[in-house]
């Protein structure tokens, strides 16, 4: 069974420059990735990581070393913008073999996403930000949007909330269940967080809002039991300058 296309198109969209270039500036760009998880359908387990570069996102561009394993997750990067490309995924700081199929890196594929929608055989979700701080502490965001404004606290946890029924707590929903439990393995402090755009594009609203909310084992299995976490409702900007 191969894994099903994206329900909304800002899923498979590259980073928002609003916020990776923020954390790039602050951080350098050797501590900000965009890790992908390959994992388990049936154990929900996590395998390894996939570190990818292709021409939709190239927040990996500049990974040469391990941000995150080699463990407890070994890392493989993968890069679909060079010619000619890789045989095979290149293991970073490790020599454990590929377990992956050996097609991945095809050029019919100009991604992984799809090569799992197209090929199947893995299952993968990705982990929008995550960067690490000069004292080594590692921070990640997995985020959403809406078009509508988060105009006050009150109807942005009204959106919250039917983003809950509508996306995490539906039936077979895993999502947030397998990025919070490897994020508690890897050492990553999680936040689940909700920004307004324009319209229905993928432009950040920067004079709008935000609402965060930590993201972990217990707040994962919260929301797909269909309950809503409260989480702090500021500015995006203050948000931003928060990170």
């Amino acid at each position: 069974m191969t894994q099903p296309e994206p329900k909304y198109p800002t899923m498979t969209i590259g980073a928002h420059p609003e916020i990776h270039n923020h954390l790039r500036k602050k951080y350098g760009v050797e501590n900000v990735c965009w890790p992908i998880l390959v994992y388990d359908l049936d154990t929900k387990d996590v395998d390894y990581l996939i570190i990818e570069v292709n021409a939709k996102n190239n927040v990996n561009r500049e990974i040469r070393e391990p941000l995150l394993g080699p463990a407890p997750f070994p890392e493989y990067k993968l890069d679909y913008t060079i010619s000619p490309r890789h045989k095979m995924p290149i293991p970073l700081s490790h020599k454990i073999p590929w377990k992956g199929s050996t097609d991945i890196l095809s050029a019919k594929y100009n991604s992984s996403y799809e090569f799992v929608t197209q090929h199947g055989g893995i299952y993968t979700i990705d982990v929008d930000y995550v960067w690490k701080k000069p004292n080594g502490e590692l921070f990640g965001l997995e985020t959403s949007t809406f078009y509508m404004d988060m105009r006050t606290e009150k109807y942005a946890e009204y959106l919250v909330q039917k983003f809950i029924e509508t996306r995490v707590s539906r039936r077979g929903a895993h999502h947030l269940h397998v990025l919070a439990r490897a994020a508690s393995k890897i050492g990553i402090q999680m936040s689940l967080v909700f920004f307004n755009v324009l319209g229905h594009s993928n432009i950040i609203k920067t004079d709008g809002y935000a609402y965060s909310i930590p993201l972990n084992i217990t707040t994962a299995q919260e929301m797909h039991s269909g309950v809503f976490v409260k989480g702090k409702y500021l500015t995006f900007s203050d948000w931003l300058n928060s990170l």
